[in-house]
């Protein structure tokens, strides 16, 4: 923490942050590590509606934490000094000399394979200066329950889980009264919407901005990680079939990937996701081989050995970022909270899984917004404005290059052939 003096209009206030996600904890672990430490910290309390840091059924995937722009999910964690704690619970990192607990390869990186599951094109992405790595596979699972960790074992922080905001409304004496599921009310200065896509604060304070269907559905499971189509935990990638589907491979650990089989729909499925009955995952099966029959024996044994309990379907959404300015609270009942309440991660801006960004962007938010707030110290406006300047550009680029990606892995014919020269061009420039 710097040791810088003065005050601050935060000392001795109270923070709540909806959501014990990537972006709720990045804040709370950021601004106790940035705080002056001879002025009075605020103290942070996260109401999370998940009962545990790694619920069953919710974390079956991994993520990408990169360091390429506009990514720059590796550098937040250094800033964070959580690089090192994280590298030890991921699954494969790319740039640092391989150790029994951080497996590294030099053919690992990003994969396109063609649906014969031969390699078009490795991306991987080169080292920046002082780092020790360009980017890392993590388990959302572990990735969460390290933040955790750290951020329970912060000094005026707390976590309640199975708890959720239900309602906020400006109180008489300046602040924020937070309603809980349960009943109860608490009182804050500052509120922090990092609920997720679906976010429940953002309903209520802009009912109109919802989530758009970004073109695909998906249905995803997990299998043998000895099913992947490359021997190395350090590879993922895209399986595209030319013929308009397209597969994801991933490792989730040291002996499970996740696959997702995507394909453009008109309009949006029906969602499905676990617990769901040995029927349903029976007919979710028998539609992924028939839609995923171009990619031949291979998938067919993907699905085969896919755990019953891990099937699901989704749709691919996402939204742009909006700035905290100009009326950005839409629902006239709660305009009184204008001002007062921030939203970081994806409550703010949404990128579909095609991203690969999504936690990155988490990431950032949090430490920018924190490091905003330590450095204006007479009010929110200010902080605001400088989170803003960051966070809303970068996460609309990441969502255009997520629509790209779509576009690429669904292609068929004279685009897909246009695509894979391109790729490799890019490959060329920018990528070892």
């Amino acid at each position: 923490m710097s040791s810088e003096g003065g005050s601050h209009w935060l000392s001795n206030k109270h923070i709540i942050v909806s959501g014990a996600g990537i972006s709720g904890l990045a804040f709370a672990i950021s601004l106790h590590k940035l705080w002056p430490t001879n002025v009075a910290p605020p103290s942070i309390t996260l109401y999370e509606r998940d009962p545990s840091a790694a619920p069953p059924g919710r974390e079956g995937y991994s993520l990408s934490l990169r360091s390429d722009r506009p990514s720059a999910g590796i550098q937040t964690l250094q800033k964070m000094t959580m690089l090192d704690a994280l590298l030890d619970v991921s699954i494969s990192s790319l740039g640092s000399p391989s150790t029994p607990n951080r497996p590294e390869s030099p053919e690992g990186g990003f994969v396109f394979w063609d649906k014969d599951f031969h390699p078009i094109v490795k991306l991987r992405s080169k080292t920046p200066p002082n780092l020790p790595i360009s980017s890392m596979r993590i388990s959302r699972a572990s990735l969460r329950r390290t933040l955790v960790s750290t951020a329970s074992s912060l000094p005026g922080v707390s976590i309640h889980w199975s708890s959720t905001i239900t309602n906020a409304h400006p109180s008489p004496s300046g602040d924020i009264d937070v309603h809980l599921k349960d009943g109860t009310t608490a009182p804050c200065t500052l509120l922090l919407a990092a609920d997720g896509s679906s976010s429940k604060l953002r309903t209520l304070l802009r009912p109109r901005d919802r989530l758009r269907f970004a073109g695909p559905t998906c249905i995803f499971g997990t299998a043998p990680l000895s099913l992947s189509p490359s021997p190395s935990p350090s590879e993922f990638g895209s399986v595209i079939s030319g013929s308009g589907t397209a597969l994801f491979v991933a490792p989730i650990d040291d002996s499970r990937l996740v696959w997702s089989l995507s394909w453009h729909s008109s309009v949006p499925s029906l969602p499905q996701k676990q617990p769901l009955s040995r029927e349903e995952s029976a007919a979710l099966r028998t539609e992924a081989k028939t839609r995923g029959a171009a990619f031949g024996q291979r998938f067919a044994d993907m699905l085969e050995r896919t755990e019953e309990g891990s099937f699901a379907r989704f749709n691919a959404q996402d939204k742009d970022g909006f700035a905290h300015a100009g009326n950005y609270v839409t629902a006239p009942e709660y305009v009184g909270l204008e001002g007062r309440v921030v939203f970081l991660g994806d409550a703010n801006h949404a990128v579909s899984p095609f991203a690969g960004n999504g936690a990155n962007l988490a990431l950032m938010d949090g430490w920018d917004f924190a490091e905003a707030l330590v450095g204006e110290r007479e009010g929110l406006e200010g902080a605001v404005g400088r989170y803003d300047g960051l966070a809303v550009g970068r996460a609309r680029k990441v969502v255009r290059m997520s629509r790209r990606s779509i576009r690429v892995m669904h292609s068929v014919g004279w685009r897909l052939m246009v695509y894979v020269m391109v790729l490799r061009v890019v490959k060329a420039l920018f990528f070892q």
